[in-house]
């Protein structure tokens, strides 16, 4: 029974592992988006990919909340968090309830609008994404032949491509 768990535990490091590159590689990435637009979840990767710069603008170990970086936080709460958002992403019920609270609660707004304030749904839409469509895209025939070139562009690099598995 250990020897399973360890084996699954593995795979599911393998897939992150392999997800975290094609997020960075151009041709992984155009891959991974063309499928989601077929499954209709492309809106989970535009989020990550919009917290991902809004992360980077804004990256300091020090809390800012300048007028910049509120609407700039505004607006990705907008576009995909708000009841009515253009690009609903699927979040877990307490972060989404949290998020809605910080940005329309009059007596809240805009206190806990910072460089973090997207932390933690962005690391939900990276587990939902790891979880469920870029499984079915690693079998896919695109998915399949975007890794063995990964695997043959990178010569196997492990510090790059951790053992990747198809």
């Amino acid at each position: 029974m250990k020897k399973k768990k360890k084996e699954k535990l593995k795979l599911y490091s393998d897939d992150k592992n392999l997800l975290n590159f094609l997020l960075k590689n151009p041709k992984g990435f155009a891959s991974l988006e063309r499928f989601m637009e077929k499954e209709y979840s492309l809106e989970n990767l535009m989020f990550w990919k919009v917290i991902t710069q809004f992360g980077k603008k804004y990256s300091s170990d020090v809390e800012i909340t300048t007028n910049e970086l509120i609407e700039a936080a505004k607006e990705i709460f907008i576009s995909y968090i708000a009841e009515d958002s253009r690009f609903t992403i699927n979040l877990p019920g307490e972060i989404q309830m949290h998020l809605r609270r910080i940005f329309t609660d009059n007596f809240v707004y805009p206190k806990g609008i910072n460089q973090w304030v997207f932390k933690s749904a962005a690391r939900a839409i990276l587990e939902l994404i790891s979880r469920d469509t870029f499984l079915r895209w690693k079998i896919s025939e695109e998915g399949t032949e975007i890794i063995k070139l990964l695997k043959k562009k990178e010569g196997c690099n492990k510090k790059k491509i951790n053992n990747i598995i198809y």
